[in-house]
C-alpha cells in the first residue's frame, strides 16, 4: 500500500478514483478550509496537476490506457462542467442543455459517460461520443422526480447507472445500443468487457451477471459497496467492519480486506485495474492534520483472458474470379492462462472459414491459414479480416480483430485485338493492337502472326511477305495466370501492278489516243498518275491525250492504292506524220467531162485509210480514186479526207477545177452576111484550135 501524497497547493486531503493499466492514477487533491481542490495525474510517482476549466474546483474521476482522463470541474462562472483531459489540455464536454455535467468513466474507444442537467432541470445520464453528448433517458421518472446518472463503461459501449423509474424508485439500469434496461433496487457502478456489473443491488456490494444477482457481503459489517471491477472479474470498494470502514478486494467469493495507512482510522477503494493494483483512499482518524490520503494498493494479478489476432494478410491483393486465395493469419495468447477459442476469417460478409485453436499457452502465437475460393465471388473490391470471437472474461477485445486489407476481385480477363488497316499488300506494315478487359494487371501479351513471327507487347506492326487471308491472335494473361485469346483476320494482297493500254500502237500529230491503266493486286481503291513523256500529264484509270510531235513516246502511270502501295506501268508508241497526196486528171473542163481524182496516204496510224472525196458541188465519193463530172460551169475545189486505222483523219484540199459550158450549136440561125463556105470553113479551123490547145494543158496536181 502507498500514499500518493498531495499536489503542493492542496495539501489537506487527496482521494484516487481511478487507475489504468499502464499505473497511472487520477483523483483529486483538496485544500483546507474551502481552498477547493484540483485534479491530478499521477504516474510513477510525480503528481501532476490538471487544472481547471477557468474554475477554482476540479476532480478526476477515470483514466484509460490512452492516458484520457475525465471528471468535471467549475467554469469561470462556477458553474460544474465534464471535462475529458488528453495530452495537457483539457477539453469541456458541455451539458444537454442545461448548467451543470459530471463525467465518471471512460473506455478504450474514448467514450465518455456521466451526467448533466437538461433544460427541464433533471439530471440525465449522458454518453459522449466523438464530440456529441447523447441523453440516455430515464425508466420513466416521474413528474417530481426524473433523475438518472451513468458510472461506468466497457469497451463495448455498454453503460451502468442509476435512475428512477415512474413511480420515482431508485434502479439500476444497463443502457445498451439504445435501449435501457432495469437491473433492479439501487445503482450500478462498473462492467466489465464479460458484462458483469457491480454496484448495489441490495443492501451490500453486488454482482450481477446475466440477470443473476451475488450479494458479495461485508467484512463483517452492516453494508458494503462494490465500485470497480476488471475484466479478471476482481472487484473493489469499501464495507464496514466491526471497528470502522475497509477498502476489499473481493475474488472468486472471497472478500479481503485491503487495510489502511498507519495510524489512519479507515478506507475505500474506488477503481482496480488488470495488473494487480487498485486505488483509492485511507483516511485519518477524526481530528487529525490531514484528513483523505489517496493510496495504491498492489493485489494479486487477476486472471486474464486475453487473446489477440496479432496479423492478417491475403496471398494476393487482386486476381481474377475463380483464383483461390490464402488468408494467413497469427494469433497469440496474452492472457495468464491456456486458452482454447475459435478463429474466423471473412472476405466482406462472406465467411470464409472457421479454424479452432486449442489450448494455447500463455505467450504463444499460432499462424493460421484459409483458403478462400473465389469461384462464386462477384467482382469487386473486399475487405479482409480475421476474427477472435470475445472470449469469456477477456480482458481486451480491441485487439481481436486485424484486417487482412482490400482484394480486388476483377471478371476473367478478356480482350479484343484488332488490326489497321484490315487489308493491306504485301510488305506494307499493318498495327496491331490487343486492348484487355477485366482481369488482374500486370498483363503478358503474346502476338502470332502466322507466318512464323511473333510480338510481346500490347501493340505491334507487322509486314507479311506472302499474300493471301492472314489469321492473327493475340494472348493475353493477367498477373492472375488467367489466359484468354483473341483473333483476327487480316487480308493481305499482292502488290500492285500495272499494264498500260493504248487503244492505238500508232498515230498521227494531234491524235487523240485513250490511255488505260490495268491493275492487278493492290488494295482498296487506287490514284492513278499518267507522265505522257512530254511534260504533259493526267490523273484518272483511263486518260487520253495527242501528242504534237511525230517521234517514239513512252506514256507511263505509276498507281497508289489504299495503304500506299504503289505499282508502275507503261506504253510506247509511234507517232509519225499523216502525208496525204492527192490529183486531178484535168483543172479545166467543160461541162459533162469525166474527171479522174486519185489520192493516197502514208503515217499516222496506218492503213488501212478510207478516202472520202467532196467535189465541191455538194457530191462526194469515197474510194483512193474516183471519177466526176460536173454538171455546171464554174470553178469548184475539190477535197479528200482521209483517215487512218485510229480513225484519225486529214483533209486534202486540191487546186481549183475550172469547169465551161459546152460549144455553141450548129442550128440556123440569123447569120451575118458572109460567104456561107468561107464562114463554115472559119468556124471549123477555131474548133480544131481550141482542142489542141486542150490536149497540150499538163494535168493538174
Amino acid at each position: 500500500m502507498r500514499n500518493l501524497g498531495f499536489l503542493p497547493a492542496y495539501n489537506f486531503s487527496s482521494i484516487a478514483y481511478g487507475v489504468n493499466d499502464v499505473g497511472q492514477v487520477v483523483g483529486t487533491s483538496l485544500g483546507a478550509n474551502g481552498v477547493g481542490g484540483h485534479a491530478f495525474l499521477w504516474d510513477n510517482g510525480t503528481m501532476t496537476d490538471l487544472g481547471t476549466l477557468g474554475g477554482t474546483q476540479s476532480v478526476a474521476n477515470a483514466i484509460n490506457n490512452a492516458g484520457q482522463v475525465v471528471g468535471w470541474s467549475t467554469n469561470a462562472s462556477g458553474a460544474m462542467h465534464a471535462f475529458l483531459w488528453e495530452n495537457g489540455a483539457m477539453t469541456d464536454l458541455g451539458t444537454l442543455a442545461g448548467d451543470s455535467s459530471e463525467a465518471h468513466a471512460i473506455n478504450g474507444a474514448g467514450q465518455v459517460v456521466g451526467f448533466s442537467s437538461t433544460s427541464p432541470g433533471w439530471d440525465h445520464a449522458f454518453l459522449w461520443d466523438n464530440g456529441t453528448m447523447i441523453d440516455l433517458g430515464t425508466l420513466g421518472g416521474g413528474p417530481y422526480y426524473d433523475y438518472s446518472s451513468a458510472y461506468g463503461i466497457n469497451d463495448a459501449g455498454q453503460v451502468v447507472g442509476w435512475t428512477v423509474n415512474a413511480t420515482e424508485n431508485t434502479r439500476a439500469f444497463l443502457w445498451d445500443n439504445g435501449t435501457m434496461t432495469d437491473l433492479g433496487p439501487s445503482g450500478a457502478y462498473a462492467i466489465n468487457i464479460a458484462g458483469e456489473i457491480v454496484g448495489d443491488f441490495g443492501p451490500n456490494a453486488s454482482l450481477w451477471i446475466n440477470g443473476a444477482v451475488t450479494d458479495l457481503g461485508t467484512l463483517g459489517g452492516l453494508s458494503s459497496g462494490a465500485f470497480g471491477i476488471n475484466q479478471g472479474g476482481q472487484i473493489v470498494g469499501g464495507s464496514d467492519t466491526a471497528s470502522g470502514s475497509r477498502a476489499f478486494l473481493w475474488e472468486n467469493g472471497t472478500m479481503t480486506d485491503l487495510g489502511v495507512l498507519a495510524a489512519d482510522a479507515g478506507s475505500w477503494s474506488y477503481g482496480v485495474n488488470n495488473v494487480g493494483q487498485a486505488v483509492g483512499t485511507s483516511w485519518a482518524p477524526y481530528g487529525a492534520s490531514t484528513a483523505f490520503h489517496a493510496v495504491i494498493w498492489t493485489i494479486p494479478r487477476p486472471t486474464l483472458h486475453d487473446v489477440a489476432v496479432r496479423s492478417a494478410s491475403a496471398s494476393m491483393a487482386s486476381a481474377d474470379v475463380g483464383v483461390s486465395i490464402t488468408i494467413t493469419a497469427t494469433v497469440v495468447n496474452r492472457g495468464t492462462q491456456p486458452e482454447s477459442f475459435d478463429v474466423s476469417a471473412y472476405a466482406g460478409s462472406l465467411l470464409v472459414g472457421t479454424k479452432a485453436v486449442t489450448d494455447l499457452a500463455v505467450g504463444s502465437s499460432q499462424d493460421l491459414s484459409f483458403s478462400w475460393d473465389t469461384s462464386s465471388a462477384a467482382p469487386g473490391s473486399d475487405s479482409i479480416r480475421v476474427e477472435i470471437p470475445p472470449i469469456p472474461y477477456e480482458t481486451d477485445v480491441s485487439n481481436n480483430v486485424a484486417s487482412g486489407g482490400i482484394v480486388r476481385l476483377a471478371a476473367p480477363v478478356t480482350a479484343q485485338a484488332s488490326g489497321t488497316p484490315s487489308a493491306t499488300d504485301v510488305g506494307r506494315p499493318i498495327s496491331f493492337s490487343c486492348d484487355p478487359t477485366d482481369g488482374t494487371p500486370p498483363y503478358q501479351f503474346f502476338w502470332d502472326f502466322g507466318d512464323g513471327s511473333h510480338g510481346p507487347d500490347s501493340t505491334a506492326s507487322h509486314a507479311f511477305t506472302v499474300s493471301g487471308t492472314k489469321n492473327v491472335t493475340c494472348t493475353i494473361t493477367d498477373s492472375g495466370g488467367k489466359e484468354w485469346t483473341t483473333p483476327i483476320t487480316v487480308l493481305v494482297n499482292p502488290v500492285p501492278t500495272v499494264t498500260v493500254s493504248a487503244d492505238h500502237a500508232a498515230a498521227g500529230p494531234g491524235a487523240v489516243l485513250t490511255f488505260s491503266a490495268h491493275v492487278t493486286g493492290g488494295t482498296g481503291s487506287f490514284h492513278y498518275v499518267w507522265d505522257f513523256g512530254d511534260e504533259t500529264a493526267g490523273t484518272g484509270a483511263t486518260v487520253t491525250h495527242s501528242y504534237a510531235n511525230p517521234g517514239e513516246h513512252r506514256a507511263s502511270v505509276i498507281v497508289t492504292d489504299t495503304v500506299g502501295g504503289t505499282g508502275e506501268g507503261s506504253a510506247t508508241l509511234m507517232v509519225s506524220a499523216f502525208t496525204v497526196t492527192a490529183e486531178t486528171s484535168a483543172n479545166q473542163a467543160v461541162t459533162g467531162d469525166m474527171i479522174s481524182f486519185t489520192a493516197s496516204a502514208t503515217g499516222a496510224a496506218g492503213g488501212p485509210y478510207t478516202y472520202t472525196w467532196d467535189f465541191g458541188d455538194g457530191t462526194t465519193e469515197a474510194g483512193a480514186t474516183a471519177t466526176h463530172s460536173y454538171a455546171t460551169a464554174g470553178t469548184f475545189a475539190p477535197t479528200v479526207t482521209v483517215t487512218d486505222s485510229s480513225g484519225f483523219s486529214q483533209e486534202k484540199s486540191l487546186s481549183p477545177i475550172t469547169v465551161e459550158g459546152p460549144p455553141p450549136s450548129t442550128s440556123a440561125s440569123p447569120s451575118p452576111p458572109w460567104p456561107i463556105a468561107g464562114g463554115l470553113a472559119a468556124i471549123a479551123i477555131v474548133a480544131v484550135l481550141a482542142w489542141a490547145a486542150l490536149r497540150r494543158k499538163r494535168p493538174l496536181r
